[in-house]
């Protein structure tokens, strides 16, 4: 599994003509080179990526990586089937909040993609976790999927 990060390639930074012709054809490269080793992919935009979701999905990734900024609800459903999508959890939710509010964030994440038998969804933060974040809140957001709750 290859991923690749693109913090600077999102609508927050450019814009969708610009990731087109700038960043999304040389991923789409770097992607098929993997894919022709037999790997597999996964894109990550930082910031809000609801602008680009279509370009993302085009770029023959295996996997979307998106951001919490990303409107789930709104790009859910051109995705659907096409691409895995991973995500979508707040990384600051998980770094400082309760795991009360991380079960209730991972929730409304499952309620919005169908529930946890949801195929095509991979459950994680938005982006990357910061180092001091509290084991009970990523077990919140792991044990809000698994059978009974508990992980």
């Amino acid at each position: 599994m290859q991923s690749i990060g693109e913090s600077t390639a999102g609508p927050d930074v450019i814009s969708p003509a610009m990731y087109g012709w700038y960043a999304m054809r040389y991923e789409r490269e770097m992607i098929r080179a993997v894919h022709k080793e037999g790997g597999l992919v996964a894109l990550h935009i930082c910031g809000n990526a609801t602008g680009i979701i279509g370009q993302m999905a085009e770029s023959e990734a295996d996997i979307l990586e998106i951001d919490q900024k990303t409107d789930l609800a709104g790009v859910w459903p051109a995705v659907k089937g096409r691409v895995a999508i991973l995500g979508q959890i707040s990384p600051v939710s998980l770094m400082n909040g309760t795991p009360q509010q991380v079960t209730a964030e991972t929730e409304a994440m499952l309620r919005t993609v169908g529930g946890k038998k949801a195929t095509g969804v991979i459950l994680g933060p938005g982006c990357a976790l910061g180092g001091e974040t509290p084991f009970e809140n990523i077990r919140a957001m792991l044990g809000t999927v698994l059978e009974g709750g508990r992980c």
